[in-house]
């Protein structure tokens, strides 16, 4: 009963891991794009 138990928890972990890690890449993603988009839209305002 306690060996589930600790299973549970380990695998809630390893979600949280995963799911911690995907978000920080969907977030530099974003942040990427934006920047992208902003320094295009600087360079296309100067010509």
């Amino acid at each position: 009963m306690a060996n589930e138990k600790k299973n549970k928890v380990a695998a809630q972990e390893v979600a949280f891991s995963v799911l911690s890690v995907v978000l920080a890449l969907v977030g530099f993603i974003v942040i990427l794009s934006l920047t992208i988009a902003i320094v295009t839209i600087i360079l296309l305002g100067k010509f």
